[in-house]
């Protein structure tokens, strides 16, 4: 997260993801198979001080976010980063094949 307006308003980085779909949509995996953890919070320019990385989130579906990140008010001026550990389990009864999902990375 780059933060370069000077406003000092705070700002939220959340993540929501859809199911995972294959073969037409014809078979799914649903999100809430999908673990996300965003690691621990690195500075890359600017103060640590109110900015926090988010905790580790099971999604409980399609309408669900995780927290990367915020920032209070007067802080987050400046660049920040984390590097989330993404995790899927294989439900037993998936359909062999090659899924995907649509992640939505969303900056307040």
């Amino acid at each position: 997260i780059v933060d370069n307006r000077g406003l000092g308003t705070g700002w939220s980085a959340t993540v929501s993801v859809s199911d995972f779909t294959c073969c037409l949509n014809t078979h799914t995996i649903a999100v809430s198979y999908l673990n996300l953890n965003p690691g621990s919070l690195r500075v890359i320019s600017g103060k640590a001080d109110g900015v926090k990385p988010g905790e580790a989130h099971v999604f409980s579906g399609t309408s669900d976010s995780a927290t990367l990140m915020t920032a209070l008010p007067a802080s987050g001026m400046g660049s920040y980063a984390v590097n989330p550990t993404i995790t899927l389990s294989i439900p037993a009864d998936a359909y062999a094949g090659t899924y995907t999902a649509t992640v939505t990375v969303t900056i307040i």
